[in-house]
């Protein structure tokens, strides 16, 4: 069984392969088996609340100047994805905004979502959790509720 990666990022012709993480990333999914689907913010959309992507089939090599190769763009259902790497950096405007709900829509109907935001959020939150807990422990301390 085909294990298929998406991914959406920048225009893969300007990246700078001899440094670019995202490109680290595609490589060793590819090693592993993995099907990669590339596709840029602009590719994603909504057709009957279904999110769509035009996507092209991704082959991706470690060269400084032959990286990648890309095949013909179809318009395929996200939901035809096991896993979604988010590497675009937002700056917070609309097509970002646009671009989150359409992949909340892949997440609902099953896809994995990967990004360096969740990342962020779910840091956050476990940080969150263990200041309120040790917060409550010390109240608990002082007040003798236990």
């Amino acid at each position: 069984m085909t294990r298929t990666l998406g991914v959406v990022m920048d225009s893969i012709e300007s990246i700078n392969p001899y440094k670019d993480t995202t490109l680290l990333l595609l490589l060793a999914a590819q090693n592993r088996g993995w099907e990669i689907m590339y596709m840029q913010q602009h590719d994603l959309s909504l057709e009957n609340e279904n999110p769509v992507a035009s996507m092209s089939q991704l082959r991706v090599k470690d060269h400084q100047t032959d990286w990648f190769s890309l095949g013909q763009p179809k318009l395929t259902s996200l939901s035809d994805l096991n896993v979604i790497l988010m590497r675009k950096d937002p700056p917070f405007d609309t097509e970002y905004i646009y671009t989150t709900y359409i992949l909340e829509a892949a997440e609902k109907l099953g896809v994995y979502m990967y990004s360096c935001s969740n990342m962020t959020y779910l840091m956050r939150m476990k940080i969150q959790s263990l200041v309120c807990l040790s917060y409550e422990s010390r109240i608990i301390r002082q007040t003798g509720f236990l």
